[in-house]
C-alpha cells in the first residue's frame, strides 16, 4: 500500500507539496489502485481506455474527485466531446472539493473551454506554474504559451521539469512541445537534438521519429528527412493519433517550407493523398479520416476536390475548422462569392465568439481571394501557430510578403 501510494505522490497528474491529505486519500486503497490503472493509460495516451479507471475509482470513494479532473482531461484528449463537457460540468460544480493548485486549474481549464478571456487563462497558467515549480502546471503553461504564439515562454517553462523524473518521467508530449518551440524560435539544431532525446527514451514510438524528420528537413536535409519518416512509419501503432498520410503530408509541407527541393516534398504531398484513397470505406467515412483527406488535397493542390469534400463534411458536422477551409477552398476553386460568405460569417461572430479566430480565418480567406492587404490587416488581429509558417494557403499566396514573414514570429 505505502509504495503504491508514494507511486502515486510522483505519478498524479502534479501534485503539489502540501495538498496530499486532500487531493490522494490514502485511506482508499481500492480507489487509489484504480486511478494508478488510469493514469498508466493516460501516460501511454490511450485515453479512451483510461477513463473507466478514473470513473472507477472516484466511484469506489466519492470524496476522490482527482480522478474526475484527470477523466475530463482524457475525455477532450480523446474527441469526446459531449463527454468532456459533461465532466467538465461535474468538476465545476464540486471546485470546492480540490486544492487550491487544481481550483486553479480548473478555472483556467473552464474558462478556455468557454471560450472566456484568453489572455486572463494564461495569466492564471503563469501564475499557478510559478506558485507550484516541478508540477505539470509548468507542462500546460508551455503548451498553451505555444498555442499563444509564445515560444520563448514555453521553453522556459519546461526548464523547470525534468522529464526523467516526476510528472514527466514517461510523459512523450514533453517532447512534443519542446521539439515545436524550438521549430518555431528557428533552433533546428537544438530541435533535431530534442528529437533524438525522444527517440532515446521512446524508441518505438514513431511519431519520435516523426520528429528527426521534421527536424531535418528544417535544415533543407530532405533525403535524410525521408528516411527518418521512414523509420516512424515502421511503428504504426505509435504515431500519437496521426495516420501515417498526415505524416508524409505534413513532412511535404516542412519540406516545400525549408527548401528541400519540390519534387520530394510533393512526392511526400502525393504519398498523403494516396493513403486516404486507399482506405477501406468504413475507415474513410471516419470524421477524422474526411477532413484529413480533405486536407491533403487541398494541400496538394486539388482545390475542386478539396472543396466538394469539405461540403459534404460542413453539412455533417460544420466545426469551424470545416467552415473555414470550406471558404479557403471556394476561393481557390474559383468560387469568389461563397468564400467572401464564409469570411463574412466569421467576421460578424456568427461561427465563433473569439476575435482572435475570426481574425485568423479572415487573414487566411482574405489571403485565398488574393487579398493580400486585408490578409496583412487581419495578421495583425491575430496570432500565429508553429504550423502557420507552412499553411498551403499563406506559402501560396503570400510567400515572402512582409507582413506575412512579420506574422509568423514568435510573440514572444
Amino acid at each position: 500500500m505505502r509504495r503504491l501510494t508514494l507511486l502515486l505522490t510522483c505519478t498524479l497528474l502534479a501534485v503539489p507539496g502540501g495538498t496530499l491529505a486532500q487531493d490522494l486519500p490514502e485511506s482508499s486503497p481500492q480507489a487509489i489502485a484504480a486511478h494508478a490503472e488510469g493514469l498508466r493509460a493516460y501516460l501511454a495516451q490511450d485515453y479512451r481506455a483510461a477513463i473507466p479507471h478514473f470513473l472507477r475509482a472516484h466511484e469506489l470513494d466519492p470524496t476522490f474527485y482527482v480522478p474526475l479532473f484527470v477523466a475530463a482531461l482524457n475525455a477532450g484528449n480523446a474527441g469526446m466531446t459531449a463527454t468532456a463537457d459533461s465532466l467538465w460540468d461535474v468538476v465545476a460544480k464540486n471546485r470546492s472539493h480540490f486544492s487550491d493548485y487544481y481550483q486553479r486549474l480548473i478555472d483556467i481549464y473552464v474558462m478556455r473551454r468557454n471560450g472566456g478571456d484568453w489572455a486572463k487563462s494564461m495569466e492564471l497558467a503563469r501564475s499557478v506554474a510559478m506558485d507550484y515549480p516541478g508540477t505539470k502546471a509548468n507542462y500546460n503553461y508551455a503548451l498553451w504559451s505555444n498555442s499563444d504564439g509564445r515560444p520563448r515562454e514555453a521553453l522556459e517553462a519546461l526548464t523547470r521539469l525534468d522529464p526523467d523524473k516526476e510528472p514527466m518521467k514517461g510523459w512523450f508530449s514533453y517532447f512534443a512541445v519542446k521539439c515545436n518551440a524550438l521549430h518555431w524560435v528557428g533552433d533546428y539544431a537544438g530541435e533535431l537534438q530534442c528529437a533524438r532525446d525522444a527517440v532515446q527514451r521512446f524508441p518505438d514510438r514513431g511519431a519520435a521519429h516523426y520528429f528527426v524528420a521534421e527536424a531535418l528537413a528544417a535544415q533543407g536535409r530532405g533525403p535524410e528527412a525521408s528516411e527518418a519518416l521512414e523509420e516512424a512509419l515502421k511503428r504504426p501503432e505509435k504515431l500519437a493519433g496521426y495516420s501515417p498520410g498526415a505524416m508524409h503530408g505534413a513532412l511535404g509541407l516542412e519540406m516545400l517550407t525549408h527548401g528541400c527541393g519540390e519534387d520530394i516534398a510533393d512526392g511526400h504531398l502525393a504519398k498523403a493523398v494516396a493513403f486516404y484513397e486507399a482506405l477501406p470505406a468504413d475507415e474513410a467515412e471516419a470524421n477524422a479520416m474526411r477532413r484529413q483527406q480533405a486536407f491533403w488535397l487541398y494541400a496538394n493542390g486539388d482545390y475542386q476536390k478539396a472543396y466538394q469534400k469539405l461540403q459534404d463534411i460542413d453539412a455533417d458536422l460544420g466545426s469551424i475548422w470545416d467552415k473555414g477551409y470550406l471558404g479557403v477552398t471556394a476561393a481557390l476553386a474559383g468560387n469568389r462569392t461563397k468564400a467572401e460568405e464564409v469570411r463574412t460569417a466569421f467576421l460578424a461572430g456568427e461561427i465563433t465568439p473569439r476575435a482572435e479566430v475570426q481574425h485568423y480565418w479572415a487573414a487566411l480567406l482574405s489571403a485565398a481571394l488574393d487579398e493580400r492587404d486585408a490578409a496583412a490587416a487581419h495578421f495583425k488581429q491575430t496570432w500565429s501557430n508553429v504550423n502557420s509558417h507552412a499553411e498551403p494557403v499563406l506559402l501560396l499566396k503570400m510567400g515572402s510578403h512582409p507582413a506575412f514573414q512579420e506574422y509568423v514570429k514568435p510573440r514572444g
